[in-house]
């Protein structure tokens, strides 16, 4: 019976240490320029910077806002149009990302 009860505290603790320390820190690993594709290959980019702003560009359109990362969840306020993406996986160089409005699936790269 001890046995059982210390491989369910090594599982548990296992698990907790996962839950914690397997995670990427996307609100880290966001900060920089990078570059997408807004269909058709037109491409667009957008600077997540250190403060919480974001500047994206489209051409000659540029536009400026806000943005946010808790967990794996990215909202972004831009020109007061709130945008929320589920980040489903990313690293230093590329981060796939839905937006959960319409599950469009988008893939960041690293400029």
């Amino acid at each position: 019976m001890k046995k059982a009860h210390v491989l369910f505290a090594l599982l548990a603790g296992l698990l907790a240490f996962t839950m914690a320390f397997g995670k990427a820190d996307y609100g880290k690993t966001i900060v920089g320029t990078w570059s997408f594709d807004l269909g058709g290959g037109f491409m667009a980019t957008v600077e997540f910077k250190g403060d919480g702003s974001l500047v994206q560009k489209m051409g000659d359109l540029t536009m400026a806002g806000t943005y946010k990362v808790e967990g794996d969840k990215l909202t972004t306020n831009v020109n007061g149009q709130v945008t929320v993406f589920t980040i489903t996986s990313g690293d230093e160089s590329s981060i796939t990302m839905k937006r959960d409005k319409d599950g469009r699936i988008i893939v960041y790269k690293k400029n």
